[in-house]
């Protein structure tokens, strides 16, 4: 016991003996910290993240009580006449297709999908298809806000159209949020490469490594930026006393903690 003692202060004293080793820890630690900015703002700003079925209702009537207009922006990239992008049946002339709507709400984009079909017989049938939990309307995607203004009259849609080539997705606490390709990338390099310097890097602060390892791994949005900004990667908010630091079973409670708790956050 006396000897781990004895050996941990040694990490602040290598710290300060090599300090090209220093400029190295930080150089890694500034340089994921700013990916994981630039990858995170994308996702704030240009993200959406994906919604209950209800939700979208839910957010017309609360508006409509608070006398707020409420915009949304639809999908449109269909041509009924070509049948782009939607499953369509030359012989009876029927069509169904899945219409994304997305929605500004507490400053985050939410998108949520609408089954959209000729006739209830083929919305059953592309609804067995696809699993599709969502709202089913029969008639032209142009009747969509027909049906919405029967809930928020204050109610303004505006066309958008996606581009596939440009977007991805990543999960984010049961919650799947469609990001531009280069932050999905970004995001996804930021926490591999966490990860690897988790292993291979500078004793931490604060956890051990695998109390940080359980924080990375299972609340990896919140755990790899805590990792960066408080594990002594970036020299920010040093500890008291970097030799003091808690348990692999700590990091593995605070992660199971936080995940549930942002889960319930993000999903309401």
């Amino acid at each position: 016991m006396r000897t781990d003692v004895a050996q941990e202060p040694r990490v602040g004293e290598e710290r300060r003996r090599w300090p090209w080793r220093l400029f190295v820890v930080h150089a890694v630690g500034w340089l994921l910290l700013g990916a994981f900015v630039a990858s995170f703002g994308a996702l704030v700003v240009a993200g959406s993240g994906e919604a209950r079925p209800g939700a979208l209702e839910q957010r017309l009537l609360e508006d409509a009580a608070d006398g707020r207009a409420t915009t949304l922006w639809v999908d449109r990239p269909f041509d009924l006449r070509e049948g782009h992008e939607w499953d369509w049946e030359p012989g009876d002339g029927s069509w169904s297709a899945v219409v994304e709507v997305r929605w500004r709400e507490w400053g985050l984009l939410r998108h949520t999908d609408y089954l959209v079909a000729s006739s209830e017989r083929k919305a059953r049938r592309f609804q067995r298809s696809l699993g599709h939990p969502g709202p089913v309307v029969v008639g032209d995607p142009d009747a969509l806000p027909t049906e919405w203004t029967q809930t928020q009259s204050r109610i303004v849609v505006e066309p958008w159209e996606r581009d596939h080539s440009s977007t991805g997705s990543v999960e984010i606490f049961d919650a799947e949020w469609i990001v531009p390709s280069w932050a999905a990338t970004t995001g996804l390099v930021v926490g591999v490469t966490t990860f690897a310097w988790l292993v291979v890097g500078p004793q931490p602060w604060r956890f051990t490594r695998w109390g940080w390892f359980w924080l990375v791994f299972g609340a990896g949005p919140v755990g790899v930026p805590a990792f960066l900004l408080f594990g002594g990667s970036s020299g920010l908010f040093p500890p008291a006393d970097p030799a003091r630091r808690l348990s692999g079973w700590s990091g593995f409670g605070l992660s199971v903690v936080t995940a549930f708790g942002a889960g319930l956050l993000l999903n309401a």
